[in-house]
């Protein structure tokens, strides 16, 4: 229990005997001994509040004024960055962003990463919070940073390193975010492929550069499947080398992004009408495979994963059930699951020419309808956790395009209603205006 101080102006203290204290000196000189007494009274200790979230802070804290000070320009950016990661990371937040590496620029160590991070925070501060200065503020700063991201990669010795390799994916989120041009997140995430392949896969064996090799994997391949382009993720050499200090650090997730690779080019071979004899093989021993991924998976998170009753009356004819998980990271592996499944089965389509035989059909439906069922689940999420909605946009765009061609329209329309609800937000990713669009012509 703590104890309050009340001060009785009007008591004065007495000696043991209860008589006033003599003090000689006090008595010559004609002052009073007479002091407050000091009573102590049982409270309730104040509970001590929770530190709000940073998020939640007025706008006026965040938006600079005229800032010309060094330590003030300093103190804004430690603002912005905190609340960037406030928003957009914890402890579940899903890969990659939970242990999202361009946190780790905000060092001397990386000043170029240093400073794109800056930028990305003022432009994600301006997005979600509705200050158009602040996004501009942060537009100037990006160009300023492309200008020096530019220059260290015409430098032999920095075009390369990790610091340039922050930079590179720090502007692409930026683009994912703000959306610059409706390419320029794909140029971003394929000039970021390029400096990793030339680096080789030795490279990043130590466990920084792993993190950082780990989490572009996914961005990668997406801007290379974007781009019909083949990606050198799917060799063998990029698939082990990387883990080979410590296999077993190569999580289900990483195995998962094998088979997406792979995908990827044979996407592109298909594309550029260079299948192949073997393409329809390699693309049927992948949708072999994955079953048996997701086997393995599913003994891994036993326990974690639920599907009960949708109790929502308005969409519960469309999506009978959900599926709920212990965790956002265990959802968003399973959501990336069953687009890779979707892929696969797409690709068996396009390079056949025909709609395939009632097994892939099946397959892409229960994919697309599982997706569906966890979208449904982490919707409300989206709305306030932005690494939760980034990951559900390549799957719901695969969903889409299953009920789509099969003519599913309530499903396809309920798909349309789910990206509406979260681009309305209004704290969101600009590229999820994309996501339903075909992608952009390199």
């Amino acid at each position: 229990m703590a104890a309050s101080v009340v001060v009785d102006a009007k008591s004065s203290v007495l000696s043991a005997d209860e008589t006033r204290p003599t003090c000689r000196s006090c008595q010559q000189d004609g002052f009073s001994c007479e002091y407050t007494t000091v009573q102590f009274v049982q409270s309730k200790l104040t509970q001590v509040a929770k530190r709000e979230p940073l998020s939640t802070i007025p706008s006026q804290v965040l938006m600079p004024r005229a800032v010309h000070d060094g330590l003030v320009a300093s103190a804004y950016h430690v603002i912005h960055v905190e609340f960037m990661r406030d928003r957009l990371v914890s402890s579940e937040s899903p890969a990659p962003f939970h242990t999202w590496p361009g946190f780790l620029a905000d060092c001397d160590e990386f000043p170029l990463g240093r400073k794109c991070l800056s930028t990305l925070a003022q432009a994600f501060v301006g997005q979600t919070r509705g200050l158009p200065e602040l996004s501009m503020s942060g537009t100037r700063s990006y160009l300023e940073s492309v200008r020096s991201l530019q220059h260290a990669l015409s430098l032999l010795s920095a075009r390369s390193s990790n610091d340039t390799l922050l930079a590179v994916m720090i502007l692409e989120l930026y683009e994912m975010l703000m959306l610059s041009s409706h390419d320029g997140w794909i140029r971003h995430a394929l000039g970021l492929a390029k400096i990793i392949e030339i680096r080789g896969p030795h490279s990043f064996c130590d466990p920084f550069s792993l993190k950082l090799f780990e989490t572009n994997r996914f961005i990668v391949c997406l801007a290379c499947l974007a781009s019909s382009s083949p990606t050198f993720l799917s060799q063998a050499a990029w698939k082990r080398i990387p883990w080979q200090a410590n296999p077993s650090s190569k999580d289900s997730m990483q195995c998962l992004l094998d088979s997406f690779a792979d995908l990827t080019t044979l996407k592109s071979r298909i594309s550029h009408d260079r299948p192949g004899a073997t393409t329809r093989d390699e693309i049927q021993l992948i949708i072999d495979l994955l079953p048996q991924w997701r086997e393995e998976w599913d003994a891994q998170n036993c326990g974690h994963a639920c599907e009960v009753p949708n109790e929502d009356p308005d969409d519960r004819n469309i999506i009978p059930s959900v599926l709920t998980f212990s965790t956002t990271l265990v959802a968003n592996c399973a959501c990336i699951y069953n687009a890779t499944m979707i892929l696969a089965v797409s690709l068996t389509w396009l390079h056949t020419g025909d709609d395939g035989d009632f097994k892939h059909k099946s397959l892409a439906y229960t994919a697309a309808m599982d997706i569906c069922k966890i979208v449904k689940n982490y919707i409300p999420q989206a709305a306030g956790q932005m690494s939760t909605q980034f990951t559900l946009l390549y799957p719901l765009r695969m969903a889409w395009t299953v009920f789509h061609r099969e003519s599913h329209s309530q499903q396809q329309h309920w798909v349309e209603r789910m990206l509406k609800q979260i681009i309305l937000t209004g704290n969101t990713w600009s590229v999820a205006s994309q996501t339903l669009l075909p992608f952009p012509r390199q």
